[in-house]
């Protein structure tokens, strides 16, 4: 008898430690709201990514442009005549 008391009362924690099935549901849920937002944060990010390195480009080749440029300009002046300065 007494054997099957302390069962029973084992059996009794061991219920009460379990969670309940609202409580099952509810962690769900929110473990699928966690997912999708997780998702959507990462979504968003290589978005930002994508458009960061497309900006990057854009930005190096105008650079590179403005190098070329400046170069030509450069070359330019050194072969026109050198004016001299006379002091007055």
């Amino acid at each position: 008898m007494k054997e099957q008391e302390l069962r029973n009362e084992r059996l009794s924690v061991k219920l009460q430690q379990r969670p309940e099935a609202d409580d099952v549901r509810a962690m769900q849920t929110q473990m699928a709201s966690l997912h999708m937002l997780m998702e959507h944060n990462t979504t968003e990010h290589e978005r930002e990514t994508g458009k960061l390195k497309e900006e990057l480009k854009v930005l190096q080749e105008e650079k590179e442009h403005m190098e070329k440029e400046r170069q030509e300009l450069k070359d330019k002046m050194e072969e026109m005549p050198k004016v001299e300065v006379v002091d007055r």
